[in-house]
């Protein structure tokens, strides 16, 4: 018995003796191909992050616009008559405002561009000068559309006698999304006479 625990104690030693432990090759090997590993598991997850943002900051620019075509097609197509034009443009295409009825009360709603955004205001009071109305951004980030000819179109245009052409370039302003969004409507005015 004791010449068998003497021989694995012998054994052993042996076995110590002849593992020399890793060559700095193999260590260097090791850690070029985690590196390699880990740098791919990041880039596939950079690129989901990416995405991800990119598509959820194009969701709600898509979101926000809709939203506020739905709401200025009802503006425009209720627009009446009180006076003076339904719908007046002013600077150049660059504001207009509606004067139109909300809960059967009367409504001057003003949209402008100014400093790339796109704003709001409106006014129970048809005789408030436009300057002291109070704006609210609805699009943080806007520009002028383009035709094919690369000429800037106007934000705001009369068309005829009761349609109004809208034509805004909608920008992401987290910058996730490269390309601008374009937006071309045409409002109609139901009012008779309005314009």
């Amino acid at each position: 018995m004791k010449g068998l625990l003497l021989e694995k104690k012998n054994s052993l030693k042996r076995g110590l003796k002849n593992n020399k432990g890793f060559t700095l090759i193999e260590v260097v090997m090791v850690i070029l191909l985690l590196g390699m590993v880990l740098a791919c598991i990041y880039l596939f997850y950079n690129f989901s992050v990416v995405s991800w943002n990119r598509t959820k900051s194009e969701n709600y620019m898509i979101q926000d616009t809709g939203l506020l075509l739905t709401r200025m097609e009802r503006e425009f197509r209720q627009a009446q008559k009180v006076g003076f034009n339904a719908v007046e443009i002013f600077d150049e295409g660059n504001e207009v405002i509606i004067y139109t009825y909300e809960d059967k009360t009367d409504l001057m709603v003003g949209y402008r561009i100014k400093d790339g955004k796109l704003e709001r205001a409106t006014s129970t009071d048809f005789n408030t000068p436009v300057l002291d109305l109070v704006w609210e951004t609805v699009i943080p980030s806007v520009a002028k559309s383009k035709d094919e000819s690369n000429i800037e179109i106007p934000y705001f245009k009369i068309v005829d006698l009761t349609r109004i052409e809208f034509n805004i370039s909608v920008f992401d302003p987290d910058g996730h999304v490269e390309d601008p969004i374009t937006i071309s409507d045409t409002f109609t005015v139901r009012s008779k006479g309005a314009m």
